[in-house]
């Protein structure tokens, strides 16, 4: 599944957690970098088996050498935050344990303006900390597969999908018509110790310095000269704000039609709108 750039140009360009969950690269069957498409494809860099010292080889399938975390120590500290701020409003704990997290994504030298600074600003009160909690966990938890179960637990997911679109709509536009601030193209290379390098992954620059970068299409690979945007924008996220039902979003799934035959008549799918 591809990650938005509205995701990506989220985070602060400093937090270190940005370039390990989007990944603006893939590797071939060779072990060799390319470019995704654009921002029509940005990857989910975490548990990559490119990282093992001896990678698999190409013949393995979904196979990474990592377990996979039923819970992390942040996601404790994320959830003692919401849960105290919810009771209690943003209290010293509640402060405390957002800047844990915090501490762990920034280099220490930028705790003072990332970290404290940061808590400071959005604990005014009980709901300016929670939007901060929401949007914590999804700098936190990128790729890890929790993120719409959360958003349906605040009741905000199909606000948080037409967010997005409406987001994408934007970049699209201004990459479009060259008012963007952020990046239209990308330039990229490998380097010669062979690392996988982009030169302008924050912002907008309008001609590499010389000709060893290839340009790639980021944000302008979001514009469709036939639809204004790609499908991908608006097509493919439909049934995430309105599913099938218009107003009415496919939060969970239905009962399976196994299930309701072996109950007997107990269970049914009625009232599910689908």
């Amino acid at each position: 599944m591809a990650i938005p750039p509205t995701y990506y140009l989220s985070f602060d360009t400093l937090d270190t957690r940005r370039d390990v969950t989007c990944s603006l690269y893939k590797v071939t069957t060779e072990f060799t970098y390319e470019f995704v498409n654009g921002g029509l494809d940005i990857g989910q860099g975490k548990w990559s088996r490119h990282f093992l010292p001896t990678p698999p080889g190409k013949s393995t399938a979904k196979g990474t050498g990592i377990n996979w975390p039923m819970m992390r120590y942040s996601d404790v500290l994320l959830m003692f935050a919401e849960a105290e701020n919810e009771l209690n409003g943003p209290t010293a704990a509640a402060q405390e344990a957002l800047k844990r997290v915090r501490r762990r994504a920034f280099d220490a030298a930028h705790w003072g303006q990332k970290v404290d600074a940061y808590v400071g600003q959005v604990s005014g009160g009980k709901d300016t900390f929670f939007e901060a909690i929401v949007d914590e966990r999804a700098w936190e938890f990128g790729g890890e597969m929790i993120r719409k179960y959360e958003l349906i637990r605040w009741g905000i997911y199909s606000d948080k999908m037409a967010e997005t679109v409406e987001g994408l709509k934007e970049l699209a536009d201004a990459a479009f018509n060259g008012t963007t601030q952020y990046p239209d193209y990308m330039y990229w290379k490998v380097n010669e110790n062979g690392d996988f390098t982009i030169l302008n992954p924050n912002k907008r620059v309008v001609a590499p310095p010389d000709d060893t970068w290839t340009q790639q299409s980021f944000l302008l690979a979001l514009h469709s000269d036939e639809f204004g945007y790609q499908e991908w924008v608006t097509k493919d996220w439909e049934n995430y704000i309105n599913g099938p039902q218009p107003g009415v979003v496919r939060y969970i799934f239905p009962i399976p039609t196994e299930a309701i035959a072996n109950s007997q008549g107990t269970l049914i799918n009625d009232g599910y709108g689908f």
